[in-house]
């Protein structure tokens, strides 16, 4: 079991390497070309990057067709190039730090390993749960007034911060990407 807690987590830091290159990519002038001329098939489902006006073919394998060809203008534009990037960006760094707490946390519980308690007394485990129900709801810190303040480094969250919206500048990329670090660790090496 905790193998696939570990597999998890790091499934979702290569989603986030992917996730990163992908934008780079995509941020790309001289890709656009090419995304015009994409589509894929997931399973029954088509997406395309391109204006199709035609109907799915009768006898076609394809039973929806998703036309994303708007995204390509976006692109183009400065304005909504950078806004698509830091929302991507965001989401996906909201993955990974939702997955990593979650993981540990199921793979914490009675039923698998019953290391709650250790999980739980870690010096980064009050932050990042209050960070993780943030994401998870609208960026709206929403926690009991008892179980505020709640710090990790320098960082601090405070009660007159509570039903407040959360930032991106409060927690930055690295910073999140350094407090997975730290729950990832305890996962490999202290977790048994």
């Amino acid at each position: 079991m905790k193998d696939e807690m570990l597999f998890r987590i790091e499934a979702a830091t290569a989603n986030l390497a992917l996730g990163i290159a992908a934008l780079g990519l995509l941020t790309q002038e001289d890709c656009y070309p090419i995304l015009e001329q994409l589509d894929f098939l997931y399973g029954e489902e088509e997406f395309c990057f391109q204006k199709v006006e035609s109907e799915i073919p009768q006898n076609s394998d394809i039973s929806r067709r998703y036309c994303l060809h708007y995204i390509i203008d976006d692109l183009k534009s400065e304005s909504d190039r950078q806004r698509i990037k830091e929302n991507f960006l965001q989401m996906l760094l909201n993955n990974l730090l939702r997955e990593t707490f979650e993981g540990i946390k199921y793979y914490c519980t009675p039923e698998i390993s019953n290391q709650r308690e250790l999980f739980v007394a870690q010096p980064w485990y009050r932050f990042a749960k209050v960070i993780r129900n943030c994401l998870s709801h609208n960026y709206m810190i929403n926690a009991p007034n008892k179980d505020l303040p709640v710090c990790w480094r320098s960082l601090t969250i405070t009660k007159e911060m509570n039903n407040g919206y959360l930032e991106f500048s409060f927690l930055g990329i690295i910073q999140i990407l350094e407090l997975v670090k730290e729950m990832k660790e305890f996962a490999k090496n202290v977790l048994t």
